[in-house]
C-alpha cells in the first residue's frame, strides 16, 4: 500500500509539472514582435468586459473619432441596400484614401476583377488572397444582392465583389482603438443576454457573420433572417465534423454555437489582441488562411481540471468597412487528444 501511495504521488507530481508547462500560449503562426505594453492591452481584459457587459449599448466612434449610434435593424438594412455607396474619402486622383485588403478568398484561389459590376462581365485581372493596397475608385453598385465596387491596384483596374475586401488596418492601430473595446463589450453583452437586436447592430447586414466550430471545418455565414433571429432561428446548419470522432455536426445556432459562446466567451478568464490563446492540445490552433486579413481578438477559458484539458477559446474577427467596425467572424478552439 505504501509503494502504491508513493507511485500515485509521483504521477500527480508529473501531471502538475505538465500543466505548469502547458499554460495558455500564443499561437506561433500569429505571433507578433514583442512590444511594450500599451494602455489598451492593459484595459482590454475579461474583468473589465464582464463589468461593462451589463451597461447599456455604447455610442461607438469611427476611426476619425466622429461618433455614431447603433442603427435599428430595419434602418441598417435600408442603408446597406441603397443603390450606390459613396467612398469615405478620396484623393485628388479619385482613389480612396482608405486602403483595402483582399479577404475571405481561399489560398488556392484568386479574386476576379471584372470589367463591370457582376459576374456576367469579363474578367480583366485577378488579385491574390491577402493582396494589400487596394483602392476603391468611386461609388459602388448593388448587383444580384452584392455590392460591387470599382477598384485599382497597380496596373489592375476593374470591379470586384466588396464582400471579398476588408479595410486595411495595422495590428497596432487595431489593438489601440477604443472602438474595438466598445464593440467587444457590446458583443459579449449581447451574447450573455441573448439580445439579437443588439448583436445584429454589430454585424454588417450584407457582409454577415462567419462562424466555424474549428479552423478546419467549413464556415457558416449568417445573414438576413438567420442573423436577425440568431438566437431563435430553427434553421439547421452543417457545422462540419466533430474533432476526434469525425461525426457530422448539424443543428441550429442556438443548439451548437450558443453553448460554446456561453461557456468559452462569456466565461472567459483571459484575453489577447491579435494573438491566439490556447491550452495543451494535440490539434492545431490557427486561423483559416482566408481570415488572415481581418484583425481578431482571442478569448480563453482556462481548463477546469488538473490534467490541463477541457479548455476552450474563441477568436473574434473585427473588420473595418467604410470607417466603421463590425464583428466579422467567430472561430472556436478547444482541446483535442
Amino acid at each position: 500500500m505504501e509503494r502504491s501511495h508513493h507511485a500515485r504521488t509521483a504521477v500527480l507530481a508529473i501531471v502538475l509539472l505538465c500543466v505548469a508547462a502547458c499554460r495558455p500560449t500564443r499561437s506561433p503562426e500569429l505571433a507578433t514582435p514583442a512590444q511594450p505594453a500599451t494602455a489598451s492591452e492593459s484595459n482590454l481584459n475579461p474583468a473589465a468586459l464582464s463589468a461593462a457587459a451589463t451597461s447599456t449599448s455604447p455610442v461607438l466612434s469611427t476611426a476619425n473619432s466622429e461618433p455614431f449610434a447603433f442603427l435599428p435593424t430595419a434602418e441598417a438594412s435600408r442603408a446597406a441596400t441603397s443603390t450606390t455607396i459613396p467612398v469615405t474619402s478620396t484623393s485628388s486622383n479619385g482613389r480612396s484614401l482608405v486602403l483595402y485588403e483582399v479577404a475571405f478568398v481561399d489560398a488556392d484561389d484568386r479574386l476576379n476583377v471584372r470589367a463591370g459590376p457582376g459576374v456576367s462581365n469579363e474578367v480583366v485581372g485577378r488579385l491574390d488572397p491577402g493582396a494589400t493596397d487596394v483602392s476603391i475608385l468611386g461609388v459602388g453598385q448593388h448587383t444580384n444582392g452584392s455590392l460591387w465596387v470599382p477598384v485599382a491596384r497597380g496596373n489592375t483596374q476593374g470591379w470586384v465583389n466588396s464582400r471579398y475586401l476588408t479595410g486595411q488596418l495595422s495590428v497596432g492601430d487595431f489593438c489601440n482603438n477604443a472602438t474595438v473595446h466598445e464593440i467587444l463589450t457590446a458583443f459579449v453583452s449581447a451574447v450573455a443576454a441573448e439580445d439579437s437586436t443588439r448583436l445584429v447592430s454589430l454585424v454588417h447586414p450584407e457582409r454577415g457573420l462567419r462562424v466555424r466550430i474549428s479552423w478546419s471545418n467549413p464556415e457558416v455565414r449568417l445573414v438576413g433572417a438567420d442573423l436577425e433571429q440568431i438566437f431563435t432561428s430553427q434553421q439547421v446548419h452543417d457545422w462540419g465534423k466533430e474533432d476526434g470522432s469525425g461525426l457530422p455536426v448539424g443543428g441550429t445556432f442556438r443548439d451548437i454555437i450558443l453553448p460554446l459562446l456561453t461557456h468559452d466567451l462569456v466565461s472567459a478568464n483571459d484575453f489577447a489582441c491579435a494573438k491566439l490563446l490556447h491550452g495543451p492540445t494535440a490539434g492545431l490552433v490557427k486561423l483559416p488562411q482566408e481570415y488572415a486579413s481581418v484583425n481578431h481578438v482571442s478569448y480563453f477559458r482556462d481548463a477546469e481540471h488538473v490534467s490541463g484539458l477541457d479548455w476552450g477559446a474563441w477568436a473574434v474577427g473585427i473588420e473595418q468597412w467604410e470607417s466603421r467596425f463590425y464583428i466579422s467572424f467567430l472561430v472556436h478552439f478547444r482541446y483535442e487528444i
